[in-house]
């Protein structure tokens, strides 16, 4: 198949369309997989690609990572183009000393923990001053030596799910 030059628009909608019907699992597969429809990018513009659409590599059911659009992963898109968290994306929300510790669906933690660095950066959570994200895991940084409980409700009310309590296990 001839190689076809496509607007960024065009590209990121089809790449989105790719994602959403195979499994995409590195850069590399996606440059093939574009290739074979007759879009030529470098892994580098591909990985631009990804970014702007908000795409983020998770893993999926089987245990495999993968690429997805924010859209298959009840995620949405700000106004300005940003992804942000739905309600979904926090299930617990735990406090030790001066962190929080917030539980997400696997693959959510490093999306979330760049939302909050983003809102720190902004201002918009005061009381925190860094994160670390694993997985599923994302450790905020109080302040204050003893600011974790504190920032429980912060970041309820930062994912838009209001203020709520941590659910505490074997309790009813």
């Amino acid at each position: 198949m001839k190689s076809e030059q496509t607007s960024p628009t065009a590209r990121r909608h089809r790449l989105s369309k790719i994602l959403a019907l195979q499994v995409i699992d590195s850069q590399q597969d996606l440059v093939k997989a574009l290739k074979a429809e007759g879009i030529s990018v470098t892994q580098t513009t591909a990985s631009r690609d990804l970014e702007a659409i908000g795409a983020i590599r998770v893993r999926d059911g089987d245990g495999n990572f993968r690429y997805l659009p924010p859209d298959q992963l009840g995620l949405s898109r700000t106004p300005m183009g940003a992804v942000s968290a739905r309600e979904g994306l926090v299930l617990d929300i735990l406090s030790s000393g001066n962190l929080a510790v917030v539980k997400t669906p696997p693959g959510g933690a490093q999306l979330f923990a760049g939302q909050i660095d983003e809102a720190i950066k902004r201002g918009n959570l005061p009381r925190a001053i860094a994160t670390i994200a694993g997985d599923d895991t994302v450790f905020v940084v109080s302040k204050s030596a003893s600011g974790g409980k504190d920032l429980i409700d912060d970041i309820w009310k930062f994912s838009g799910s209001g203020a709520r309590k941590p659910i505490k296990s074997g309790t009813k």
